[in-house]
């Protein structure tokens, strides 16, 4: 095609060469020589040139457009082979191995160019292009492996001579034949897997079954041949269907998996199969499908024996349900025994031989203020971020338990945390046995015994107040017999005192002139002032009958305080309150005034009189201390206030207790209640007081709250509830 463009476009150019010069000689000639004439021969011969020439310029372009629509790099070489013209991959080529467009291109040297090709390649394509330009060869073909700029292709190169062409010698054509060459490899490579996987399913222990798109069978190997019993030549032709369990195809798994399959997609399922004498056995069969055009036209099917398999299976899940059963009664036990363990308000925990724990519960994690498990498993005691008493008490018991096998028991410590309140533990630390009966680790069992700590020193307070109060209402029933008489007496002398002072005066009024009797008189009275003792020995009398009348009323509030009562009966609150200040008097007389206010209306209430009055005198006492102890208001000689008040509510009563004393701050108010708390000096207070006021409150279903700041005194306030039977 080229060579015969090439000869046209020749053609072309001789032919309009001798249009040229026929032109000339027909205008040379004799001819007419007007002006006009010439002028007419050479617009037509410059008409003529011009229609060769845009003949030529499209032949021109035709050649072009053919050379780069090629599916080749193409060069044509000249004389000497230099480049005389080259297509669009050419250039393309030139531009990817990073070339000189001048030294690669039109004009450049052939052979210059190609000894850039690295390899063997462009040495014989130098060769072969020397051979056809000098004669001595026709043409030339030759395959081989260019390398590119970050790859290579596989190409051929051909070579022809050009025929009839001035200037043109060689033209060479170099086609990339990667694909066709990988394909050529992929066939050899696929033929010889075939012919290799062909050898293995022959002989595979798995049965392998080829079938057309009916099911027909076109192939088995001999696994499937041993497995069915039959021979090869009697299952081709057989559908594979026929081999299957039919109650087996009925089931949805077997439908789905046809379903599948049709849909020329791959699929697996188990089911029976049946052998030539009859028997059965069972196959896991993975199935793939070979598709034409989207359908199938082939199944490949690899079937595995699962007979054995299956039972040794069905043995399997009779184990496993059984064991099943076990592990959900052992579940079932160990939930129960963790929700124990997380209930119980006992302190446990378990550790193994390096006295690492292995298991809390609840409690332990809550009395030692620890967030969840993760800060206490597998570690040691002293690797927890906590260090308190009962550290430095496992830290003594355990490696003693580990070391002798046996128990200690009942080991009580207190627990004194800054931030929580103090608690009692009964702590036991046991030995844990393996099955053979070594100990592989501890157990630690503490019981909080706090509430029973304070219900003891409750009661021993509480038994020490009763015979306190036995023994003041006692010495007050003693005091009571001779203040009731010198009462009655001073009471005689101040009515007798009377009829005494006058005669006294009428003899002082005698006790003038000069007989005997007036000088005798005025003798006795010398130096006694009677109008004095006149007015001071009445009123004298009257302070002591007053004082007594005093005495009288504080034996009848300390026989009223310390009457145990009669359990939880109607009591006069507002006497009970009037008691308790009698009895309290001697601790705020002399740092504060106290004020009653006290609402005629509450009446009568269910209570424990005593354990009432017990709170009462708690709550008046610590407020009368608290301001005897405000260094401030002592320097200033003022005296505090406390007030006490009763009023009737809409669920019962409420009693209020303030003073104007030194307050608290947040941190002690929150621990006010606790038990063994105390801000007082050592010896000074037990911290068992506002505990044991809460505890009685408590007792009788009601409230005890505080309100109190720094330097803006305190406000407690009891409610009692109008009727709680208890």
């Amino acid at each position: 095609m080229i060579e015969r463009l090439t000869l046209a476009n020749s053609r072309q150019e001789a032919m309009i060469g001798a249009l040229v010069d026929a032109a000339e000689r027909r205008f040379s000639g004799p001819s007419n020589d007007s002006e006009f004439s010439r002028w007419e021969r050479n617009v037509l011969l410059h008409r003529e040139v011009e229609h060769r020439t845009w003949k030529i310029g499209a032949s021109e372009r035709l050649l072009r457009s053919v050379l780069n629509s090629l599916d080749g790099r193409m060069c044509i070489i000249g004389r000497d082979g230099a480049i005389i013209g080259t297509n669009r991959l050419w250039d393309d080529f030139t531009e990817e191995m990073g070339w000189r467009t001048a030294d690669s291109r039109t004009g450049a040297n052939f052979f210059a160019v190609i000894q850039q090709i690295r390899g063997e390649l462009g040495k014989t394509l130098a060769a072969a292009a020397r051979e056809i330009l000098d004669g001595s060869s026709h043409q030339a073909a030759l395959k081989g492996y260019l390398p590119l700029m970050g790859r290579g292709e596989d190409v051929v190169i051909r070579l022809h001579p050009v025929i009839g062409h001035d200037e043109g010698r060689l033209v060479i054509t170099m086609i990339d034949i990667s694909h066709s060459v990988r394909t050529e490899r992929d066939l050899h490579r696929i033929t010889a897997d075939a012919q290799l996987l062909a050898l293995v399913a022959q002989h595979t222990d798995n049965a392998v079954v080829i079938a057309d798109g009916t099911g027909q069978i076109e192939w088995v190997n001999n696994a499937f041949c041993r497995a069915s019993g039959y021979k090869l030549d009697e299952l081709v032709g057989l559908s594979r269907m026929a081999l299957i369990d039919e109650a087996f195809m009925q089931t949805p798994a077997f439908v789905e998996f046809t379903e599948e399959l049709l849909a020329g997609r791959s699929a697996h399922v188990q089911h029976p199969c049946s052998t030539k004498d009859g028997g059965t056995y069972w196959v896991h069969v993975e199935v793939q499908s070979i598709l034409e055009n989207g359908v199938p036209v082939r199944f490949v099917s690899v079937e595995r024996d699962i007979t054995t398999q299956r039972a040794a299976d069905k043995k399997l899940r009779a184990a496993t349900t059984k064991a099943q059963l076990l592990a959900d009664q052992l579940s079932s036990e160990k939930a129960l025994l963790s929700e124990v363990l997380g209930s119980i308000p006992h302190l446990v925990y378990w550790k193994d031989a390096d006295l690492r724990y292995t298991g809390v519960n609840q409690a332990f994690l809550a009395i030692r203020a620890m967030a969840d498990e993760g800060a206490v498993l597998n570690r040691l005691e002293s690797e927890l971020d906590c260090s308190d008493e009962l550290s430095s008490a496992l830290n003594e018991l355990e490696p003693q338990v580990l070391a002798t096998g046996l128990p200690v028991e009942n080991h009580r410590l207190i627990l004194d945390p800054a931030d929580r309140p103090r608690c009692s533990l009964l702590l036991s630390v046991l030995p844990q046995t393996d099955e053979e009966g070594t100990v592989c680790g501890v157990i630690g069992v503490a019981a909080d015994v706090t509430h029973v700590s304070t219900l003891e020193q409750q009661l021993a307070q509480a038994t020490r107040l009763e015979s306190i109060g036995q023994l003041a209402a006692g010495i007050a029933h003693e005091i009571n017999t001779p203040v009731q008489y010198v009462s009655d007496n001073t009471r005689f002398l101040v009515e007798t005192f009377g009829e005494v002072l006058s005669p006294l005066l009428a003899d002082s009024e005698l006790a003038v002139g000069d007989d005997p009797v007036a000088d005798r008189l005025r003798a006795l009275l010398k130096g006694v002032d009677l109008a004095f003792l006149g007015e001071e020995i009445p009123s004298a009398l009257n302070q002591s009958l007053e004082g007594l009348d005093r005495v009288a009323q504080i034996i009848r509030a300390m026989k009223d305080f310390s009457h145990p009562g009669q359990g939880r009966v109607a009591a006069d609150l507002n006497r009970a309150v009037e008691s308790t200040v009698q009895v309290s008097r001697s601790e705020w007389r002399y740092v504060a005034e106290l004020d009653l206010d006290l609402d005629p209306d509450v009446g009568l209430v269910r209570c424990h009189e005593g354990e009432l009055k017990q709170v009462l005198l708690n709550i008046v006492v610590n407020a009368a201390q608290a301001i005897g102890g405000d260094a401030e208001r002592a320097a200033g000689g003022t005296l505090g206030r406390i007030g006490l008040r009763t009023e009737r509510t809409a669920t019962g009563v409420r009693i209020t207790i303030t003073d104007n004393g030194p307050g608290m701050s947040e941190s002690v108010r929150k621990k006010i209640f606790d038990p063994f708390f105390t801000t007082k000096p050592v010896g000074k207070g037990t911290g068992q007081g506002l505990s044991m006021a809460y505890a009685v409150i408590q007792k009788h279903g009601g409230a005890l709250a505080v309100s109190s700041s720094l330097g803006a005194g305190s406000i407690f306030t009891i409610d009692l509830p109008d009727d709680h039977s208890g």
